[in-house]
């Protein structure tokens, strides 16, 4: 796993997270997004076919959550924010504290993720 901080709701590596709410937009970059620690759980799943982009945590669902990255097998990129970045980069107050970027695989559409 690698962890890199974000500060700043204009930061580039943000952009797949600004959009939340653009589905077309996501998946016009082959890339869905996967909101709340149950679904990002999924994600981390060994058996799950869809590579996480990046995830974007806050430091109490990252220590939540390592044991599944870890056990995971994957090696996402985490961007820790706090809970004040997070609300400001989704453009919502989100309580969850875990929002994961998907890719699309070849083959793959977005409505598969829910199955």
């Amino acid at each position: 796993m690698r962890v890199e901080e974000v500060d700043s709701l204009d930061d580039p590596r943000m952009d797949d997270y600004r959009v939340v709410k653009e589905a077309a937009l996501l998946q016009g970059r082959g890339v869905f997004i996967a909101e709340g620690r149950l679904v990002v759980e999924r994600l981390l799943e060994p058996s799950c076919r869809f590579e996480i982009k990046s995830m974007l945590l806050t430091p109490a669902r990252l220590d939540a959550l390592r044991p599944d990255i870890e056990r995971s097998g994957k090696n996402p990129l985490v961007y820790l924010v706090s809970r004040e970045t997070m609300d400001g980069v989704v453009g919502f107050k989100f309580h969850q504290g875990a929002v994961a970027a998907g890719r699309i695989g070849p083959g793959l559409h977005v409505d598969d993720v829910l199955h």
